[in-house]
């Protein structure tokens, strides 16, 4: 997720290829959205999907041994509208959670790697807290809904990892599976920009931590885990996604490094709005 600080509009932002908001009047298209379609509004917010998912859905139909025409069907449908649903109501979560702090939501992206909400507030940390919080929340309804249609199908033996060819309890496993997974990778893993990096800069700010220091200790405690996201891809060569998400957090720590190097780490998205 990705938060835009309204208060330093006008200030410089170090984070590569995103862009600030401006009135709408006087805003070019942003870098991440020139790679991007716009494909619908809720919510008087605009979603936008990256080109680059074609690329996921690709890997995800050529990384199994099963080449049936049901097969491929099931992961595009898997990889596609179930993930970037799932996603996207993750995204709204803070979405809406922000527009209850009196913030806005500028729009969605959705990519390879996820959802970014552009989202500003100044209501500080406190309040950041709940807006942190309220992504990873939106998945125990979701959790409980597949579970419970999980349970119906398999006449209630339910198991996330079913033995069997019916494609619909799969399907239903699956789709709990990747609620509760990233719940809890959001809220257990405290690596900046993630979620759970978020909600550890919350907290220490909140505890009147100085800025300064809350940036190092985000860094540090950030750089090891996405490093160890890296190292994942010696013992699972096929997860590719986890060595992506491991290099785009270690990129975006460099953004807080920088900062934190030229004296303007209140300019930083992360820390601005607190």
């Amino acid at each position: 997720d990705f938060l835009v600080p309204s208060r330093a509009i006008s200030r410089i932002l170090l984070v590569a290829a995103m862009s600030s908001p401006s009135p709408a009047s006087e805003l070019e298209v942003p870098p991440h959205l020139q790679r991007a379609t716009k494909v619908f509004s809720i919510f008087d917010i605009d979603v936008y999907m990256s080109h680059f998912m074609v690329i996921l859905l690709v890997f995800a139909t050529v990384s199994s041994s099963d080449w049936s025409a049901s097969g491929i069907i099931f992961r595009i449908i898997v990889y596609g509208p179930l993930l970037f649903g799932t996603v996207l109501v993750h995204e709204l979560g803070h979405a809406l959670a922000c527009r209850r702090q009196g913030g806005v939501c500028h729009h969605i992206l959705l990519w390879p790697l996820g959802g970014l909400a552009y989202i500003s507030h100044d209501a500080g940390p406190k309040a950041d807290l709940w807006v942190a919080f309220a992504g990873p929340l939106t998945h125990v309804p979701m959790c409980l809904l597949w579970f419970f249609m999980l349970l119906i199908s398999t006449g209630g033996n339910a198991s996330l990892f079913p033995v069997t060819n019916s494609y619909l309890v799969i399907f239903f496993a699956t789709a709990t599976s990747i609620n509760l997974a990233l719940m809890i990778f959001n809220l257990l893993v405290p690596a900046h920009p993630l979620d759970g990096g978020r909600i550890l800069v919350d907290i220490l700010l909140w505890a009147k931590l100085p800025l300064r220091q809350t940036a190092i200790i985000t860094v540090c405690v950030s750089v090891p885990l996405a490093l160890v996201m890296c190292l994942h891809w010696t013992f699972m060569p096929f997860n590719v996604i986890t060595i992506f998400v491991g290099l785009w957090i270690i990129f975006n720590d460099v953004t807080v490094i920088t900062a934190l190097r030229d004296g303007v780490i209140d300019c930083h998205p992360m820390f601005a709005h607190l």
